[in-house]
């Protein structure tokens, strides 16, 4: 059997790799107020925390958001040691003495700088799209928990009204019966 490899060892190569950096931007929920107003179809109108900026149930809203954004990026690899998985190779840039290395596919290298940029491109298009479905889904949810926020507190003191009443009602009796 003659296996031929793609890349030469000691010789650079290029791969896609994701570069992430922190994005801190107004809310784009709140609009940076910290608070967003429900209105529910009778007219009535509740100002509840932003959803969309809250750190955690400790953190109060903050106005603005930090998303962890990517791209896709060439970037020099020259492969030192190359193996096998089933027929495909893969390569590492760790010496052939090291006990620990990384391995990348042979599939994921490029013979040339555009070639590379062409490939992150591409993945950078599906990325996106992908980020973008994850965005409005995370956006609905956090509008259902406001719905789901003003139905509850609003049963809420219905019922606290009731029970009010109910405990008014039972004083004026004890009332009565003591005159």
């Amino acid at each position: 059997m003659k296996i031929e490899l793609p890349f030469e060892l000691n010789v650079q190569v290029w791969k896609a790799t994701l570069h992430y950096r922190d994005v801190r931007e107004v809310c784009p929920e709140c609009n940076g107020d910290k608070f967003v107003t429900v209105v529910q179809g009778n007219g009535e109108q509740f100002q509840l925390p932003c959803k969309g900026c809250d750190g955690d149930i400790l953190t109060p809203p903050r106005g603005y958001v930090t998303r962890q954004e990517s791209d896709y990026i060439p970037v020099s690899f020259t492969p030192r040691r190359w193996g096998m998985y089933d027929t495909d190779p893969w390569y590492s840039e760790s010496s052939p003495d090291d006990s620990s290395y990384t391995q990348t596919n042979a599939k994921d290298l490029f013979a040339g700088f555009m070639e590379c940029n062409d490939h992150c491109k591409q993945l950078n298009v599906e990325r996106d799209a992908r980020q973008k479905d994850r965005e409005y889904q995370h956006l609905m949810h956090k509008r259902e928990d406001y719905a789901w926020s003003v139905h509850y507190w609003r049963n809420k003191r219905n019922s606290l009204r009731k029970e009010l009443e109910w405990i008014d009602n039972r004083l004026k009796q004890i009332k009565e019966r003591a005159k």
